[in-house]
């Protein structure tokens, strides 16, 4: 269907697979032909005339709109961005998409949302607590509790951010004392729900129009406080909101790679306390608290009792959320699949907030600066540009980003007859070897860097 082995476009016309089928002894070769896919959002066509017509020119989205023009400002803020149908999440909200701050992978093709075969279902009963992605389970020792977390995202927010917390107290209240995440596929979502603080400074780039379009809206160029360069969107270190006149936007230049840049400033770990005080008036914050739901006070879980297992396809904000409980927390991490004596990474993309081109282009048509030369023209074709507004930097090295660092799984965990496509049995088998006593007996394939 066009995403075998989780590629999205074939490299080739067919893929010959040599198999071995149940309770056979023998193999087979099989070829297996390439098929295209029209998808739920493609529109019906005749000829190729048609099909561009229809399928292939900018639409009335794909591009980004003056909100100060002549249009339903209501209108906009309640309509999807077109990068949301690429984005690896459930459909969210187009509110909520706009009010939260978003990291999410964004692939070729929208993302599926299919009825398994009732066989390939986790064979235990939900808790009633689980919500949509987030799916709360008790193993039969009684005391190993499963949070099997296909997103970041759910169509209602606060409905989302309740369960996670009434489901991890319920498992604490049924007598669990481990607690496996199962994050594979996760795609991200908002970082609200992931890690609100989760101790990555981050710095946007400024490059000269971008520099253009915060000064204008600090001239007063978004009286209704619509646009994102807008520093009342955000808050500082502190967690207090920008003034207008905080100068949050006040680039600093950096050679990469022989080419300078500007981005934002940040956080400058070694500088005196009332240097780092200073910076905190222009650091970029959080905008999460108050929560809409009463998380608790402390851990439910202590990090030597938690692993976090994927397939290795996490990112975004999945990749927040793991870095974080891995290189602060100390929590464990489980890559399943893979060879087994390669060194698995147990997750993909970092980012830190990401946004698209139709946005951009808003904020810069908004500002009255489609007319500059450093703007860019307008996507003729029907596209989406994906683009990582907000960089995350480092835990253990703060001084570069956390994308270009190292995430080496703890274990790698097999695939065989008996667990494939067995997600209780791969939870059981993570278990037994995570959470095993003494801990210097477990049997790790560790990763090295």
């Amino acid at each position: 269907m066009g995403n075998f082995a989780q590629q999205i476009h074939p490299l080739v016309d067919s893929v010959t697979l040599t198999i071995q089928r149940i309770d056979s002894t023998t193999v087979d070769t099989i070829v297996l032909p390439y098929r295209s896919r029209f998808g739920s959002n493609s529109k019906n066509f005749t000829d190729l005339v048609s099909y561009r017509e229809n399928n292939c020119r900018a639409t009335n989205i794909t591009n980004g709109r003056n909100l100060y023009g002549d249009f339903s400002t209501n209108d906009y803020i309640e309509s999807p961005d077109p990068i949301s149908y690429f984005q690896q999440q459930p459909p969210v909200s187009p509110r909520d998409a706009k009010r939260h701050a978003m990291n999410v992978i964004l692939d070729g093709m929208p993302f599926l949302d299919i009825e398994l075969p009732t066989e390939l279902h986790p064979a235990l009963r939900p808790l009633n607590e689980s919500y949509s992605v987030a799916q709360f389970y008790l193993l039969d020792d009684k005391v190993t509790g499963v949070l099997a977390l296909g997103s970041f995202s759910a169509k209602n927010f606060t409905a989302f951010g309740l369960s996670l917390v009434n489901g991890i107290q319920e498992l604490k209240a049924r007598g669990a004392t481990k607690l496996v995440v199962d994050v594979t596929n996760n795609g991200g979502g908002p970082s609200d729900t992931t890690e609100p603080q989760a101790g990555l400074d981050t710095t946007i780039r400024a490059r000269p129009l971008a520099q253009l379009v915060a000064k204008k809206i600090a001239e007063d160029g978004d009286p209704n406080e619509l646009l994102y360069y807008n520093p009342t969107q955000w808050n500082n270190a502190s967690h207090l909101p920008f003034s207008n006149s905080s100068g949050w936007f006040r680039p600093e230049l950096k050679t990469i790679n022989g080419h300078e840049d500007a981005f934002t400033q940040r956080q400058v770990y070694s500088q005196r306390t009332f240097t780092i005080r200073y910076l905190n008036n222009i650091r970029l914050g959080q905008e999460c608290q108050p929560f809409s739901w009463t998380p608790p006070e402390e851990a439910l879980f202590k990090p030597q009792d938690v692993v976090i297992v994927s397939n290795g396809r996490c990112g975004s904000s999945c990749s927040l959320f793991s870095i974080t409980m891995s290189k602060r927390d100390g929590v464990k991490t489980v890559v399943v699949g893979g060879y087994k004596d390669v060194p698995q990474q147990y997750c993909g993309t970092v980012g830190g907030q990401s946004t698209g081109f139709s946005t951009i282009d808003t904020e810069i048509k908004s500002t009255g600066l489609k007319g500059h030369e450093l703007a860019p023209p307008d996507f003729l074709t029907n596209s989406v540009q994906g683009i990582t507004w907000r960089l995350g930097y480092g835990i253990n090295n703060p001084e570069e980003p956390e994308e270009w660092q190292d995430h080496p799984a703890d274990l790698n965990f097999g695939l065989t007859f008996d667990n494939v496509n067995d997600p209780v049995a791969i939870w059981t088998g993570v278990a037994a070897r995570v959470f095993s006593k003494p801990a210097v007996s477990i049997p790790f394939h560790v990763q090295m860097p």
